[in-house]
C-alpha cells in the first residue's frame, strides 16, 4: 500500500511541511488510540482489524494532505519539490519499517499467546488427569474400606452366630446335666431307701442274734467261730472281731486267720499289722493255706515284719501244697 502512496507523491508533487509525518501519524483522529492497543493486544482477530483499520486511515490521510498541498501550496523549484517528495518518502519507507514491526510484533505475540494458551491447555488436561486419577484412586479405597467393612459385618454376623449357637448348646447341655442330676437324685434317694432297709434287715438280724445269745451263749470255738460269721456277715465287725478272738485263742486256725484279716483290714480293730502276722502265723502253722499265703505276702511286703523274699517263697510253697 505504501509504494502506491510513494507512486501518488512523485505524481502529484507540490510543497509538503516538514513535519507532514506528525501529522499524518499523530493527528490522525484515533490514531495513538491504536497504537497504544497495539502494544497490548488483548484478542488477535481485533488487533489485526486495527492494523487493517490504521493503515486505511493512512491512506486517506495522506491523500488529503496531498491534494492540500497541491492546492494551497505555494510553487517551487522541481528541485525542492524533488527533495520534499523524497524525504516524505523516507518517512513513508520508515513508517512502513515501524508497521512492519508492528506487524511482526503482533505475529510474534499471537505467537506467544498460542502457545502460552497451548501450555495451559496442557497444564489443565494434566491437572484434569491427575485430579481424574486421585478421584479414581479414592473411589478404589472408598471400594476397599466397603468390602472391608462388609466382611468385617459378615464375620461379626458368623461370630455372633456361633456364640448363639454356643449358648443354645450350653442350654441343652444344662438341660442335659439338670436331667442327669435329677436321675441320679432320683437313684440315690432309691439306694438310700435301699441302704436303709439294708440297715433294717440288719438291725433285725443282730437284735435276733443278741437274743440268741442271751439264750444260749456259745463256749467251744467252733460255735465261736461260727457266731463270729454271722456277725460278719451282718456288718457287725466290733462283735465278729469279738467272736473271732474268742475261738483264736482257743486255737481255732480258720478264727486266727479270720482274726489276722480284722487286724489287717482294719474291720472291728484299729489296724494292726503286727498283730495281723502274728495270727497269720498262727493259723498258718496249723496248715491254714490262705493264712500261709497271706504270711508270704507280708514277708514278701515287709508288712508287720522285716522284708524277707525267702520266707516269702517258703510260706508260698507251703500254700501252694
Amino acid at each position: 500500500m505504501l509504494e502506491i502512496l510513494l507512486d501518488g507523491i512523485k505524481k502529484f508533487g507540490g510543497e509538503i511541511i516538514a513535519a507532514i509525518l506528525f501529522g499524518i501519524l499523530l493527528s490522525i483522529p484515533g490514531v495513538r488510540k491504536i497504537f497504544r492497543k497495539l502494544k497490548n493486544p488483548d484478542d488477535d482477530n481485533a488487533a489485526a482489524q486495527r492494523v487493517e483499520k490504521l493503515e486505511e486511515l493512512l491512506k486517506n490521510e495522506i491523500h488529503k494532505q496531498f491534494e492540500e498541498v497541491r492546492n494551497n501550496s505555494a510553487p517551487t523549484t522541481q528541485r525542492e519539490t524533488q527533495e520534499r517528495i523524497d524525504e516524505i518518502t523516507q518517512q513513508l519507507e520508515e513508517a512502513q519499517k515501524k508497521l512492519n514491526e508492528t506487524r511482526k510484533e503482533l505475529d510474534d505475540a499471537q505467537k506467544q499467546a498460542e502457545s502460552k494458551i497451548q501450555a495451559e491447555i496442557q497444564q489443565e488436561k494434566a491437572r484434569l488427569q491427575a485430579e481424574k486419577k486421585r478421584h479414581e484412586e479414592e473411589l478404589q479405597k472408598i471400594e476397599e474400606e466397603r468390602k472391608k467393612l462388609e466382611e468385617t459385618r459378615k464375620q461379626e454376623e458368623a461370630r455372633k452366630q456361633a456364640e448363639i449357637q454356643k449358648q443354645l448348646e450350653a442350654q441343652r447341655h444344662a438341660e442335659e446335666v439338670r436331667k442327669q442330676l435329677e436321675e441320679a437324685q432320683k437313684q440315690a434317694e432309691a439306694a438310700q431307701k435301699k441302704f436303709e432297709e439294708i440297715q433294717k434287715r440288719a438291725s433285725e438280724v443282730q437284735k435276733q442274734l443278741e437274743i440268741q445269745n442271751q439264750k444260749e451263749e456259745p463256749t467251744d470255738a467252733q460255735a465261736q467261730f461260727e457266731l463270729g460269721e454271722k456277725y460278719y456277715k451282718a456288718r457287725n465287725y466290733n462283735e465278729a472281731f469279738k467272736c473271732y478272738e474268742n475261738a483264736a485263742e482257743q486255737g481255732h486256725a480258720h478264727a486266727q486267720y479270720e482274726l489276722g484279716e480284722c487286724y489287717y483290714l482294719g474291720e472291728g480293730v484299729e489296724e494292726d499289722y503286727n498283730e495281723a502276722f502274728k495270727w497269720y502265723r498262727k493259723a498258718a502253722e496249723q496248715g491254714h493255706a490262705d493264712a500261709q499265703y497271706q504270711l508270704g505276702l507280708m514277708y514278701n511286703w515287709g508288712e508287720g515284719v522285716e522284708q524277707d523274699y525267702n520266707e516269702a517263697v517258703k510260706w508260698y510253697r507251703k500254700a501252694a501244697e
